[in-house]
């Protein structure tokens, strides 16, 4: 089996049938599978999916049981639903496909792969999308300043900069994943992180796909101060795999921002807790920290709170958070 299209959903009753059509759609050289997992829908998403199923001997889908759910923090995720699906995965490449996004592109397989086939010093490949909320798409700027390629050094500094629904990668993941998979808040950053130990990552500036904004959700209502505080949590974990200087280098100036951002924050509300994050961005990486310090209500740093905002808040949210 050349790809395994994965894709998780979780009551996606209103848009399923058209993430399956695009992914059935799609004009290849050869054989693959769509897997659907299905975390135990109830509002008549697994009616549907296994309607394709029994259709299409290429669509397989897995109905989990709601009692294997893995808590985070006291969340109930989608992680469960992720890591066994990809255990299940018989590709030698794997494409995300959450059950609330499409492609919009026929060819976006066959091209990636071709890509990924006669370069093998990259381990994944992403593309550009539109965003659609509230019945109106628009385009989506989220990867407005990504280089053609990035590696390691560039997700450890920038944070995550793909859309699930883009992503293409090598299947790694037949002997399991990695331990802090299972505990951190967010479940697509770290996973790319890993895919990027791994090889480098291709750009492909062209939309062949369409991520679904869902304006409420999980996140709605958790304070950004919180989300911010899990992102440092998690950051400190995953930089402890890494032992490259040149990558920790970039670990502690994204960390810096973070917990300087978290410090502001605080401050602001008059909370003791400020000092103590003020001096992690201080311990991670000292000459970040005095600039910061030096302009904090300067365009450039207002910039820089914006992006890890951005970033963060992308990141809460997924089928496998």
């Amino acid at each position: 089996m050349k790809v395994s299209v994965c894709t998780l959903t979780y009551n996606h009753v209103n848009y399923i049938k058209e993430c399956i059509e695009s992914a059935l759609a799609q004009k290849t050289n050869f054989d693959f599978e769509i897997c659907i997992g299905d975390d135990g829908s109830n509002d008549g998403t697994s009616l549907i999916c296994a309607d394709y199923a029994r259709r299409y001997k290429n669509v397989k889908h897995i109905l989990q049981d709601r009692k294997n759910i893995i808590y985070i923090n006291g969340r109930a995720t989608g992680r469960y639903n992720f890591i066994s699906l990809l255990g299940m995965m018989q590709g030698q490449y794997i494409a995300m496909l959450d059950g609330d996004d499409y492609w919009t592109d026929s060819n976006k397989l066959q091209s990636i792969v071709n890509f990924l086939d006669h370069n093998r010093d990259f381990s994944f490949a992403f593309h550009s999308c539109s965003i659609t909320e509230n019945g109106t798409v628009r385009k989506d700027y989220l990867n407005q300043y990504t280089p053609d390629v990035i590696d390691l050094a560039y997700l450890a500094r920038n944070g995550n900069c793909m859309r699930t629904m883009s992503v293409v990668f090598r299947n790694i993941y037949k002997q399991g994943v990695p331990e802090f998979f299972y505990h951190t808040p967010v479940g697509d950053y770290p996973f790319h992180i890993h895919n990027a130990r791994h090889g480098k990552g291709k750009f492909i500036k062209k939309d062949m796909g369409v991520y679904r904004k869902h304006t409420a959700g999980i996140w709605s209502s958790y304070k950004s101060v919180e989300m911010k505080k899990e992102w440092l949590k998690m950051l400190e974990d995953i930089s402890q795999h890494d032992s490259d200087p040149h990558i920790l280098r970039q670990w502690r100036e994204h960390m810096t921002e973070i917990a300087f951002s978290i410090g502001s924050i605080l401050e602001k509300e008059n909370d003791a807790e400020a000092d103590s994050y003020y001096a992690r961005a201080e311990a991670y990486a000292p000459d970040v920290c005095k600039k910061l310090r030096e302009k904090p209500v300067q365009p450039a740093n207002k910039s820089i709170l914006k992006r890890i905002k951005k970033i963060i808040t992308g990141s809460f949210r997924g089928n496998y958070q």
